[in-house]
């Protein structure tokens, strides 16, 4: 069932009843927390609702030359809860992380309708544990994400991306063999591949830099020195591989990035998204079992008990078993 509700009142109500039926919650849908609700740009803080897109909160943050370092696909689709969430990164993943570090703290409506407030409002808080960051990833199973707070940053004077093509996998192992030996300062690294009209495109690779003019300026001198060309580039590849590709159609594993020159020859011809920097894969293909690491027993159990200290009356949607890799 979808759980709606523009007050905390309407959600309770629905919660309730939901319980009262023995129904499950499939579905979260915030109406009207859409607004921002703190924001301190001297402090580089900012609280939202959850029901806020992020490229809405982008423009917002934009006004004072901020940002919020998160870039997944198709911004103005993905709420703030949805983001929290699902853990969702783009390709800046490499050199600014995944929300769990720029969440600072988050009010949640539990499923026994008690609304917890939990972590701070302010960079420097060492108080208590992190317990606002169990439910980043955990796909709504623990609570109803209401409020986010989150450490922004100043958006980056200069920003550098470029694009490498070949048609050879041996020729690209070996360019990430030079890099992972070198490793030039990425905020992106990625790899990808995918069919055309029924034609596989060149494997491309995409890396970017960021920062002070000063500093991208140094970092394209030092990438000269590698001899490895390139022409400019640009991260629409990104919006082009998820709209081609959604995510449910797609299988994720998580390798060692010094692994990958093993992994990429049994993609076969399957199309591919890698953030090569991360050693995270986004894929088609139908058997990488020798490469995926099984979830153990004990984290299963670890996340099953946390989710029914926090939804005992399990109307939440399930917990999903890709928790764990959701948190990569």
């Amino acid at each position: 069932m979808v759980l709606r509700g523009g007050s905390l009142e309407e959600l309770c109500k629905g919660l309730a009843n939901m319980k009262g039926h023995r129904a499950r919650v499939t579905r979260i849908e915030l109406c009207g927390w859409d607004q921002i609700i703190e924001y301190r740009p001297e402090d580089l803080t900012v609280t939202v609702g959850a029901g806020m897109t992020l490229w809405a909160l982008q423009q917002c943050l934009a006004k004072r030359g901020q940002w919020l370092p998160l870039d997944p696909a198709f911004p103005s689709r993905v709420t703030i809860g949805s983001l929290i969430a699902k853990n969702s990164c783009g390709p800046r993943r490499l050199g600014y992380g995944t929300a769990r570090e720029w969440v600072l703290g988050m009010t949640v409506l539990l499923g026994n309708t008690q609304v917890v407030r939990l972590g701070g409002k302010v960079v420097k808080n060492v108080a208590g544990y992190d317990l606002h960051r169990l439910f980043v990833g955990s796909g709504g199973s623990l609570g109803v994400i209401l409020e986010v707070t989150f450490k922004v940053l100043p958006l980056p004077e200069s920003e550098l991306f470029l694009r490498l093509e070949s048609s050879s996998l041996e020729e690209v192992i070996g360019w990430i063999e030079v890099l992972l030996d070198r490793r030039p300062n990425f905020v992106v690294w990625d790899l990808y591949r995918w069919s055309v009209a029924g034609e596989e495109s060149p494997y491309c690779m995409v890396v970017g830099f960021a920062g002070l003019r000063e500093e991208v300026e140094w970092e394209w001198e030092h990438w000269n020195t590698l001899g490895l060309g390139g022409k400019p580039g640009k991260l629409d590849y990104e919006e082009a591989f998820w709209q081609a590709y959604p995510a449910d159609s797609l299988c994720k594993l998580s390798v060692l990035p010094s692994r990958l020159s093993e992994v990429l020859p049994a993609l076969d011809s399957a199309s591919f998204l890698v953030r090569v920097g991360n050693g995270i894969v986004y894929h088609t293909a139908p058997r990488l079992a020798r490469f995926q690491r099984p979830l153990e027993a004990s984290l299963v159990d670890l996340l099953s008990r946390v989710k029914a200290a926090f939804d005992p009356d399990d109307v939440l949607p399930e917990l999903p078993h890709e928790s764990l890799t959701n948190l990569l």
